[in-house]
C-alpha cells in the first residue's frame, strides 16, 4: 500500500497564528523513512506567507514537532491560502503521495469587523433604517459568505478576491457606514 500524505489546518483563538496536523497513516511508510516535513501558504500572488525571520519560503515541520505545528503571527489580515505540506521520503516508493494540498480561508478580521457592527446595531435598532449602512453591512457579509463559497470549490482566486472586496468596504468604513 502506497503512502498519502494528508493534512488538516485550523485557525486558533489567537487569529494572527494556525495550527496544521498531520493526519497521514504511517502503516504502509513508517516515520523514520522521512527526512522531515515542509510547509507552504501560497498566497493568491504565488508568493508565500511566513513568519518574520523564517530564513526559507517554507516553514519546517520537523517530527520532532509531533503530529501538529502552530505556526503564529502570520495572520495579520484575513487570507485565501494554498496550503502545501510536503513529506521529504529518504526512499520514495511508487505510487506514494508526498504532497497534500488544501485552499483554507480564514476570515476572522471580517468576522470581527461583523460582530462589531451588529453590536452597533443592537444599540441602535434604527441603523437598520439607514438604507447606505444596513447595505453596507449587507454588502460585507455577502463577500465573507462568497470567500467561504468559493473556498468549498478550491478556488483560492475567488476567495481571495471576495475577502479583498470586503476590505475594501470595511478600510472605507466613514465611506460606507
Amino acid at each position: 500500500m502506497a503512502f498519502t500524505g494528508t493534512s488538516t489546518v485550523t485557525q486558533t483563538s489567537d487569529i494572527t497564528s494556525l495550527v496544521i496536523t498531520d493526519t497521514s497513516s504511517y502503516s504502509s511508510e513508517a516515520q523514520g523513512t522521512f527526512s522531515g516535513r515542509r510547509i507552504y501558504l501560497f498566497k493568491v500572488d504565488a508568493t508565500t506567507l511566513i513568519p518574520d525571520g523564517n530564513p526559507t519560503a517554507y516553514i519546517d515541520f520537523p517530527f520532532s514537532f509531533g503530529a501538529s505545528i502552530t505556526i503564529t503571527g502570520v495572520l495579520n489580515t484575513d487570507y485565501s491560502l494554498s496550503v502545501n505540506v510536503v513529506w521529504l521520503s529518504n526512499a520514495p516508493q511508487p505510487g506514494s503521495i508526498y504532497t497534500a494540498t488544501e485552499v483554507v480561508t480564514f476570515l476572522n478580521y471580517i468576522n470581527d469587523f461583523l460582530y462589531g457592527k451588529v453590536q452597533q446595531l443592537a444599540a441602535n435598532t434604527t441603523l437598520v433604517n439607514a438604507t447606505n449602512w444596513y447595505n453596507s453591512l449587507t454588502k460585507v457579509y455577502n463577500e465573507k459568505e462568497n470567500a467561504t463559497q468559493a473556498t468549498l470549490f478550491d478556488d483560492q482566486f475567488a476567495a481571495q478576491s471576495a475577502i479583498n472586496r470586503a476590505f475594501n468596504l470595511i478600510n472605507h468604513e466613514s465611506l460606507f457606514f
